[in-house]
């Protein structure tokens, strides 16, 4: 049986606190692998862990894993403290970026 709001296979869960705005299913995580050069990973859904640590909110941010390499992958890329931007592809942009 699968869960509303969850991935059906198998999930890379990134968990850590929202510092500014609002994360949604469907917008897209951007990590820097090096300057520059970038590594996008869809939301599935996200999970509120709150009481996981006292006084703080928690997130568990669900992407699909598309190979059994993903987690291992994601846990070089995004060390402790790594800072996550998100993107929600649904903004309209102009062509100048504004």
């Amino acid at each position: 049986m699968r869960l509303p709001g969850r991935p059906a296979g198998p999930a890379v869960v990134f968990i850590g606190r929202i510092i500014e705005g609002k994360v949604g299913a469907g917008m897209k995580l951007w990590i820097e692998a090096h300057p520059r050069l970038y590594i996008t990973c869809s939301i599935e859904a996200v999970e509120n862990m709150d009481g996981a640590c006292e006084g703080e909110s928690i997130v568990g941010l669900l992407c699909p894993e598309s190979g059994k390499t993903d987690p291992n992958y994601y846990s070089n890329m995004c060390p402790p403290g790594t800072v996550i931007e998100v993107i929600d592809l649904s903004d309209d942009v102009d062509d100048d970026g504004d």
